[in-house]
């Protein structure tokens, strides 16, 4: 599990593989929402692990299986969900913007899945930013200053569990960024079933979109 090899103060080398990197192919021709990703042969150190990239305005997801955690980043706000789909279960990262209006889309999309899932097939959500216990981590003297990332990661183990980390790069990097300080990590307690389909009730409460859904979650 490469969450026994994060160790809160020490450094590792962690570059992010290059955003123009696109998902292999889509699912669902009718749905452009969710978008499935093939991305492998990341270590951390003598682990591998799959890496989930963030795509706004879209649910990148990937098979969990063969024992490998999923690795996804940054996080200042989204959702880390798993799923049963299509028979397999899938980590997904729904690609939550600044900007609300143009993620009704993609929260409406996530919601109309959910609520046509059966209970079963809805597994676990986390938000890392949002269930962070205290502020986070101070930076050190060599930590590059606040910036406009996060710098917030969320792993997903094979058995569901799941660990919110932050990584500071470092500096005057001779690596090109790679070396990062394990600034902080917690266990996250992730929601679970029929929540899954309330992730964005407060932001679609009274749209069409979650009218037509009759109110997912309710009565049951």
């Amino acid at each position: 599990m490469v969450e026994s090899k994060l160790i809160v103060g020490e450094f590792t080398r962690f570059r992010i593989p290059r955003e123009s990197e696109q998902p292999t192919h889509r699912n669902d021709p009718d749905d452009q929402t969710f978008v499935i990703q093939d991305r492998k042969g990341f270590q951390w150190g003598n682990t591998p692990f799959l890496w989930l990239h963030y795509f706004p305005g879209q649910i990148s997801e990937i098979e969990l299986h063969g024992g490998e955690d999923v690795l996804s980043g940054e996080f200042s706000g989204c959702w880390m969900v798993v799923y049963r789909k299509g028979g397999a279960i899938r980590v997904g990262h729904i690609g939550t913007t600044q900007d609300p209006k143009k993620d009704l889309p993609l929260k409406e999309a996530w919601t109309k899945f959910a609520f046509n899932a059966s209970p079963d097939d809805l597994i676990i959500a986390v938000n890392p930013l949002r269930s962070w216990l205290g502020n986070p981590p101070p930076r050190a003297h060599n930590d590059v200053p606040p910036d406009f990332k996060s710098h917030l990661y969320c792993f997903v183990t094979s058995t569901c569990r799941c660990f919110a980390v932050w990584l500071y790069p470092q500096q005057n990097d001779p690596t090109g960024g790679a070396t990062r300080r394990i600034a902080a990590k917690q266990e996250i307690i992730p929601i679970r079933g029929i929540s899954l389909r309330e992730l964005f009730k407060n932001d679609l409460k009274g749209t069409l979109g979650w009218a037509e859904l009759g109110e997912p979650g309710m009565g049951e």
